[in-house]
């Protein structure tokens, strides 16, 4: 048997909006030529478009201005039907050694939680996996402190220094000659060799271009003395005029969708849109930013560390105190005497929208609210009269909104001066503002009208 969802008013508000965002980011191409960000105008974009974009990732901020230093990813094969939390995306050029693959010069593969380079193009056999002639192990990138001694047992990973080099010992080994036994030991670093090294948790990956003795100084990714790999400069389209837009920096570990492109003299460009365009944050509200439901809030994040609690720590903690302006949906079209909904500490879930000038915005909808947006406060204006409609004002008694109310009267009851209870002027009630399917209208919530009835008693 199907299962049916079943939707509030808020729910078709956030699943509209949604569906405006796909409206606007499919038809992406108009966008590029209205802004000109593009050499070749309109037709260039659309041929960008049609080519399909990459994914790459973001390292650090190249020359700032919106341009990023990134590495192509390539989706997994092997990791496509894996369960177990595994990234589906791997570093383009770094693979999974497997048999009958055909592996080119610069190849980094990994196998057995090891790197390594292909220095001889081949096809792969199963049986001989690396280490071996097609493939040199890549070491992580050090420098040696101290001079080789022939009584030391060195292990793999040492390095020392000998006759005014530097080598890296690779099978451990007591009193064996750096510079005669070169199965132990590898001089370090030769213009060819390949290193990685680690820099916030993320491995990258470099080729030495200039023989030297390496030194803190001469550390990659220092120019001098290795390329980096893989490597390629990207514009974040969000970012293309630096001077109007209202994007967030990108930071390391983002994602694009990147496509390539020529700019005005010929020379191939990167430009990109980050994964977060359309994709959700979660935000906590910190104040009032302009009114009319657009609010500072900070950025939220899940802890790890509590995923699995079960004492009550929050799951979502602060990433970062940087103040973003986002506007709460369910209060896109205020009430001429504003009232805000929500107050500090109340949880928004977030997607970028391009406006109608191409700014990016953030909008959502309520997660957490200490202020409910969906049943509000209302004040009679006056005593309940004829009808079954009466005048109150939103939020604030005699100077907020005035709305008109409707009420529903048990037992066929058309008047609420007819009904119980009966309103006076000042009294509270709740309302919810509620969609017909054609019109938006204000009705009370929580309160059984019914009709008045005489009773006649017989006194005892």
């Amino acid at each position: 048997m199907g299962r049916c969802i079943v939707l509030t008013e808020g729910d078709h508000s956030l699943l509209q909006e949604m569906f405006r965002w796909y409206q606007r980011n499919k038809n992406l191409r108009h966008q590029f030529r209205r802004r000109s960000i593009f050499g070749g105008g309109g037709d260039t974009a659309s041929a960008i478009l049609a080519a399909g974009g990459r994914v790459y990732e973001v390292q650090d901020s190249a020359m700032g201005d919106g341009i990023y230093n990134c590495v192509k990813l390539q989706l997994e094969s092997d990791n496509w039907t894996d369960e177990t939390s595994k990234d589906k995306f791997y570093l383009d050029g770094l693979k999974i050694w497997k048999a009958d693959y055909h592996y080119v010069v610069d190849d980094i593969v990994l196998y057995s939680d090891s790197y390594y380079g292909c220095v001889t193009d081949h096809t792969s056999e199963a049986g001989t996996p690396p280490p071996n002639d097609e493939f040199v192990k890549i070491w992580s990138w050090g420098y040696a402190t101290g001079a080789w001694d022939s009584e030391t047992a060195y292990v793999v990973g040492d390095r020392v220094i000998y006759g005014g080099k530097h080598y890296l010992c690779i099978h451990n080994n007591t009193n064996q000659i750096p510079d005669v036994r070169p199965s132990k030991w590898k001089e370090t670093y030769v213009a060819g060799d390949y290193v990685y090294r680690t820099i916030d948790l993320t491995d990258h990956f470099f080729k030495c271009t200039t023989t030297h003795v390496s030194a803190s100084n001469k550390q990659p990714p220092n120019t001098n003395y290795w390329e980096s790999f893989f490597i390629a400069e990207v514009l974040n389209l969000q970012e293309s005029d630096p001077t109007a837009s209202t994007a967030q920096p990108l930071t390391e570990g983002d994602r694009m969708t990147v496509w390539k492109t020529k700019d005005d003299d010929g020379n191939n460009r990167y430009v990109g849109l980050p994964f977060q365009t359309g994709g959700f944050k979660v935000f906590e509200v910190q104040s009032e930013a302009t009114g009319d439901g657009v609010y500072n809030c900070y950025e939220q994040t899940l802890d790890a560390t509590d995923w699995n609690n079960t004492s009550g720590a929050p799951k979502i903690v602060e990433k970062n105190t940087v103040s973003i302006q986002v506007l709460n949906l369910a209060e896109y079209d205020p009430e001429l005497n504003y009232v805000r909904h929500l107050t500090a500490g109340d949880l928004i879930a977030a997607f970028q929208y391009l406006d109608d000038e191409g700014a990016n915005r953030w909008c959502g909808m309520p997660l957490r609210q200490y202020n409910s947006d969906r049943t509000r406060m209302a004040y009679c204006k006056n005593d309940a009269g004829t009808g079954k409609t009466i005048t109150c004002f939103l939020d604030t008694d005699t100077v907020g909104t005035e709305i008109t109310v409707h009420c529903s009267i048990a037992r066929g009851g058309t008047n609420l001066n007819e009904a119980i209870p009966l309103l006076k002027d000042g009294d509270p009630i709740f309302v919810q503002k509620i969609n017909d399917g054609t019109n938006d209208y204000w009705r009370c919530v929580g309160v059984p009208f019914m009709l008045k009835e005489n009773c006649l008693c017989t006194p005892p």
